[in-house]
């Protein structure tokens, strides 16, 4: 015979295997659908833009692909991490990010001169 406690125990080991199998739903403050506002943000969707077209136009690898998206997402961390402080996104925090968009941008292009291909260098200036 099934004791109610052992039915009660069941019901609630399923229901917490359920709610630690659902997905996260976390997300940038950048996504396809959503405006690009300011010129940190711009440069951003820009930079995601030309790295995907660039490994799509085989100028940059798989492997090099990977790497340089994680890197920008390190950078997008960053930026989130400085605006949610309690002081915000000052204007040095963001000539910081600014200048790391500008390293990633040299990056960039040095991977894609590597392998073949040309690319313009768009610098914010902070």
């Amino acid at each position: 015979m099934i004791s109610n406690n052992k039915v009660v125990a069941v019901v609630i080991t399923l229901a917490t295997a359920g709610l630690v199998c659902l997905p996260a739903n976390a997300q940038y403050s950048i996504v396809g659908e959503q405006p690009v506002a300011g010129p940190l943000h711009e440069m951003e969707a820009s930079l995601n833009a030309q790295l995907n077209n660039d490994y799509r136009l085989g100028l940059i690898d798989p492997f090099q692909l990977s790497k340089m998206t994680r890197d920008l997402d390190a950078i997008r961390c960053r930026e989130e991490a400085m605006r949610m402080r309690a002081q915000g996104m000052t204007p040095k925090a963001e000539a910081r990010i600014a200048r790391q968009l500008n390293i990633f941008q040299t990056g960039l292009d040095q991977a894609c001169r590597i392998n073949g291909g040309t690319n313009v260098r768009v610098a914010i200036t902070r």
